[in-house]
């Protein structure tokens, strides 16, 4: 099989597996802090979806 296409075939496959198990969790696992100075779930998802916003942001600006 093609490289290329081999590593596709895992993003894809992984992707899909991230959703199932995004799709999972429960209200208590996105909200749990392992310790009180890290980020839950949910807090590194927002901090994720801001950085990304901002990035896109700055190639309209450009």
């Amino acid at each position: 099989m093609n490289p290329v296409l081999a590593d596709k075939n895992e993003i894809i496959s992984l992707v899909d597996q991230a959703i199932i198990d995004v799709d999972s969790m429960t209200e208590k696992s996105w909200n749990n802090k392992p310790q009180p100075s890290k980020w839950s779930r949910k807090e590194l998802r927002g901090h994720l979806i801001d950085s990304v916003s901002n990035n896109i942001q700055d190639e309209w600006v450009l």
